[in-house]
């Protein structure tokens, strides 16, 4: 399991320096999968297959942080949520809508979306 968030981590740091060298779609597939990695760590504690699956489909990830997440105060899933749904949808954008500008902005505010999505699931 801590291989789980290991790779959140180290998804995260890819991100930082895809950004940093100005690769921002690449960046925020990157910020989006450290975030999914850290939910899926924090899920696996809880729940060990997800619908004869090894891990959850993105889809379900909001309804998993509501089901098993309820050590987070109602507000913080919610954030979580928001977060992930925001992630997810510029991750489909960077990786499978070519005219979708992805800037160094957008890249930006998904870094530091990941990031707090370590941070309240850390604790």
């Amino acid at each position: 399991m801590q291989e789980l968030k290991d790779m959140a981590e180290e998804k995260l740091r890819a991100a930082r320096a895809l950004h940093r060298d100005g690769f921002y779609a690449d960046s925020v597939s990157r910020s989006y999968y450290a975030a999914y990695c850290m939910v899926f760590y924090s899920l696996r504690r809880f729940k060990s297959s997800f619908d004869g699956r090894s891990n959850p489909t993105h889809a379900d990830v909001p309804r998993l942080i509501k089901a098993y997440l309820n050590n987070l105060s109602r507000p913080k899933q919610d954030e979580l949520i928001r977060l992930m749904w925001s992630l997810y949808h510029h991750r489909v954008d960077a990786d499978y809508m070519p005219k979708v500008t992805i800037d160094a902005t957008i890249a930006g505010n998904c870094i530091r979306d990941a990031s707090r999505v370590l941070e309240i699931l850390e604790r």
